[in-house]
């Protein structure tokens, strides 16, 4: 009996390394990190999920579903996104996540379903803010526009400086 008793607390202890290493593992991403139940709630997120969303706790978001975390426009695409993984297939998008404050966050998630004993039991993810790639895509946008307005500026000019140079080739011929 002794001896099943200190393995026990072995195995207890054992337990809470590792429980401990794996919520170490998934706090210290950068993306955000979640989870929900079959019923479509959120069940589990890392602290960078909820910076993404402007809350304070894991218990604001834990009242939530899918729906109320994205803008009204991505409601159909978040529809379809869950019937797939219901399914069972992993699923890639992006989507845009609506912040405590309203202000939208373009994100990219990478989730996949969950399956226990052959039942969907929920889904896993990962959401992985845009902002960054989206301001820097603008940025060259808007480099390449200035680029094209001064090709096309520098192509009048030289159409003029080829219009001066004949000109003036054709009058000191004559």
């Amino acid at each position: 009996l002794f001896e099943d008793v200190t393995e026990y607390v072995r195995l207890e202890r054992r337990l809470a390394e590792t429980t401990d290493y794996l919520n170490l593992l998934i706090e210290s991403l950068n993306d955000g990190f979640y989870a929900m139940n079959a019923e479509g709630r959120f069940s589990f997120c890392n602290q960078a999920f909820l910076d993404m969303l402007g809350l304070r706790s894991g218990e604001e978001l834990f009242r939530k579903g899918p729906f109320d975390i994205v803008m009204p426009e991505e409601a159909p695409k978040i529809e379809r996104m869950l019937e797939r993984r219901r399914r069972g297939e992993k699923v890639f998008f992006e989507t845009l996540l609506m912040r405590s404050d309203g202000g939208a966050l373009p994100v990219q998630i990478s989730s996949a379903p969950l399956f226990r004993s052959g039942e969907f039991a929920g889904i896993v993810g990962i959401a992985h803010d845009l902002s960054e790639r989206r301001r820097l895509e603008a940025m060259v946008e808007q480099s390449h526009k200035y680029l094209e307005r001064a090709y096309e500026e520098l192509s009048v000019l030289d159409k003029m400086k080829s219009d001066f140079i004949a000109i003036a080739s054709h009058e000191l011929r004559t």
